[in-house]
């Protein structure tokens, strides 16, 4: 038993040691430089070191002329790599550059990340500003206050300072599509060391509306120019024109439907962004609805004045709120009551013996549906009875036989109400009016024989009378 034991032991520690090892480091994969963006190798021979948490045993690398797009020289794998503690390594790189100079791009890829450093090598003639990230989204001018934009961009040595940005742009469509010329404009550029920063005028990007940048470029002290990009402008000051089309009237069973008319003629691009409720009590009901919709449907459950209020949102974050007023109206309840089923008239009178069972039901009453669960019922019975908030009335409510006039009171949470008046008599049968039924019919079938028998004998006696001859006995 116990060899038994010991095996199964053994067994499980080999299982153990045939399962994967799981990494420490949960983090993201990343390859880093210790050089910083922008370093100088003044000879085409130089070294690039720097870390990484993923293992660079299959890895590839190139250097990039920035300007050109052409590769100069790559490779397949890095020239030393050593582990620096559990899911980290060191490692360094001998680059060789055939080229007088460039503005480059030293590259490191890997299956799960890649990474790139610029670098400028050999004579500073070859050197130009390089865009690290090209501009995303657009300049947005909503308002008359200039508006500053930072800029991801790398200068050569000494040469950020009195450097300008060239923009050659156009008034354009939504889709960047030029209505006018091209026109150049240059603006200059505020360098801190680390950031660049452009400011736009508002009057300089007049009339309102999309501007298309077809080509963005850097130029330095020395003239050098970075590559191009692309970008966008979109100068709006003018808040969208919005109107809400609905009625102005409707009872509280009627749904509203609410049409939002948003346009702007500058952004072209118009968001309903809220809309919203305040009931007669102030309580305050946001719509949900797809906010690309300009339809909302409203269900008001209340009478009284209500308001609806939209906000309507442009391509530039200008909005614009308006409201419409509703005035709702109540509709009166219906009372409706049922004697075992059968509908009761107001006017009616109704007959029930005493002692049977019988149901008076006022669940059929009618209100609209934000009223119908509020109705109030009240039965008034002859003058002096009241009885509040139950919907049915049964035949012990009248222990004595009697007339009984009832009035139903139906009532909702407006105050407004509907009344059904009808007369209940409860009554008993006499016994002598049993028995009467009993023996009547037995007294007519006794009258009826005695009768026949009377007019038999009758008959009889009339019969004619057959002669007989002397001494003859009559038959």
């Amino acid at each position: 038993m116990m060899r038994q034991h010991r095996s199964i032991g053994l067994v499980f520690l080999l299982i153990v040691a045939c399962l994967p090892s799981v990494n420490a480091d949960t983090g993201a994969s990343s390859i880093a430089f210790d050089q910083a963006d922008g370093v100088v190798f003044e000879d085409s021979s130089f070294s690039i070191t720097g870390v990484s948490t993923v293992a660079l045993n299959d890895v590839s690398w190139e250097v990039v002329d920035i300007s050109s797009d052409v590769v100069l020289t790559s490779g397949s794998f890095l020239d030393h790599v050593t582990p620096n503690g559990e899911g980290a390594w060191t490692w360094a790189h001998n680059v060789s550059v055939a080229e007088p100079g460039c503005t480059c791009r030293f590259v490191v890829h890997h299956a799960s990340v890649s990474e790139a450093l610029v670098i400028y090598v050999g004579s500073p003639v070859t050197w130009s500003p390089v865009w690290l990230n090209e501009p995303e989204g657009r300049v947005l001018l909503n308002d008359g206050a200039n508006t500053t934009v930072e800029l991801d961009v790398v200068f050569p040595p000494q040469r950020g300072n009195g450097s300008v940005v060239e923009i050659q742009r156009c008034p354009a469509s939504a889709n960047q599509v030029c209505k006018s010329p091209v026109s150049t404009v240059s603006l200059p550029l505020l360098y801190d060391g680390v950031t660049s920063s452009v400011v736009f005028e508002p009057s300089s990007w007049s009339p309102e509306g999309h501007w298309a940048i077809s080509a963005m470029t850097v130029v330095d002290v020395v003239l050098s120019r970075s590559t191009s990009v692309v970008w966008q402008v979109l100068h709006d000051e003018t808040p969208p024109t919005v109107s809400i089309e609905a009625s102005d009237k409707a009872t509280e069973s009627d749904p509203v439907v609410i049409v939002v008319n948003a346009t702007d003629a500058t952004s072209e691009v118009t968001v309903v962004v809220d809309v919203r409720t305040t009931d007669p009590t102030g309580a305050v009901q946001l719509l949900d609805a797809n906010k690309a919709t300009t339809g909302f449907l409203l269900h008001p459950h209340v009478a009284g004045d209500w308001e609806v209020a939209v906000t309507v949102e442009d391509g530039a974050g200008l909005s614009t709120t308006v409201s419409h007023a509703l005035t709702v109206t109540n509709l009166p309840p219906e009372a409706n009551a049922r004697l075992n089923g059968a509908v009761i008239e107001s006017g009616d009178r109704l007959s029930v013996r005493a002692g049977d069972a019988f149901l008076i039901d006022s669940s059929a009453s009618k209100d609209t549906g934000g009223d119908l669960l509020n109705l109030n019922h009240v039965w008034w019975l002859d003058s002096d009875g009241r009885i509040s908030g139950v919907e049915t009335l049964t035949n012990d409510r009248f222990p004595e036989a009697g007339v009984y006039e009832i009035r139903l009171e139906v009532v909702d949470n407006d105050g407004a109400s509907d009344e059904l008046t009808f007369t209940l008599e409860v009554i008993v049968e006499d016994e002598p009016l049993r028995e009467a039924a009993v023996l009547g019919p037995l007294l007519l079938v006794l009258v009826g024989l005695g009768l026949a028998l009377l007019m038999y004998v009758r008959n009889r006696a009339k019969a004619p009378s057959i002669p007989t001859w002397p001494g003859e006995q009559e038959t």
